[in-house]
Order: C-alpha cells, then structure tokens, then sequence
C-alpha cells in the first residue's frame, strides 16, 4: 500500500523564503525516496495547489493513503484547527484516509540541527570569517 506525503507550510509572499523551504522538502524527498515514491508540498495559504488538489492529485498517481506533514514547530491554530479542517475535506472529496502529523515541535533532530549550526558559526567566528 503507497502513502503519499504532503509537506505543509504557510505560504510566504517573499519567493527567496518560499525556494528555502522547497529545498528542505527536496532533501526530504531525497532521503525517503527509496521508502515512499511520492512527495507533494502544499501551503496552507490560497497558494497552489490546495490541499484538496494535492490529496487529488496522490489519489490518481495510486496512493491508498495520504499523511499532511504540517512544517510547523507548534500545534498552533493552523496545525490544531485549519489544517484538520481541509484534511476532513480532501479525504472526503477524495476518498482517500488523510492523517495530519503532528509538527515538529521540540523534537531531538531539530534540536541536533541547530546545535550543529551554532557550532558550525562558532567555527566560522573563531576563524574571523563572517557568516
């Protein structure tokens, strides 16, 4: 059985944000590629496409599920309210079962990621180069 994952951010009006947090969501594509043949990114906001299109869109590539992955730190009222919401909506549109993830919150790898970041900048510093 294929799942199909769909990452979920708030859309941003700056495109250099919006490019960043593509590039995320392709290393993550990259990596579990081998795992789940299908990555979709989605925003929250009126950006294409919806989520309804994207649950779409997995049902006719063959998904039997689908799993909103919200690129949040916290269950705040997107990830608690709006994002539940549209998934009720996609699923029954689709026919599909949609799940929301829950958000990254404090989890042990984005703690490991920004540790290694301050590191990496205490190095750069400690060299007298500028970030």
């Amino acid at each position: 059985m294929r799942a199909e994952d769909i990452s979920m951010k708030k859309g941003k009006k700056r495109e250099r944000k919006n490019r960043e947090r593509e590039s995320i969501s392709s290393r993550s594509r990259e990596r579990e590629e081998e795992r789940k043949p299908e990555k979709s990114n989605e925003k929250k906001t009126n950006t294409s496409p919806s989520i309804n299109d994207a649950v779409s869109k997995a049902a006719s590539l063959g998904a039997a599920r689908v799993v909103l992955a919200p690129y949040f730190l916290s269950r705040g009222r997107h990830v608690r309210e709006d994002i539940p919401a549209l998934a009720a909506e996609a699923a029954a549109a689709s026919g599909l079962p949609v799940t929301v993830a829950e958000p990254f919150g404090v989890d042990r790898l984005l703690a490991a990621a920004v540790e290694a970041r301050v590191a990496s900048a205490e190095e750069v510093a400690a060299r007298g180069l500028k970030p």
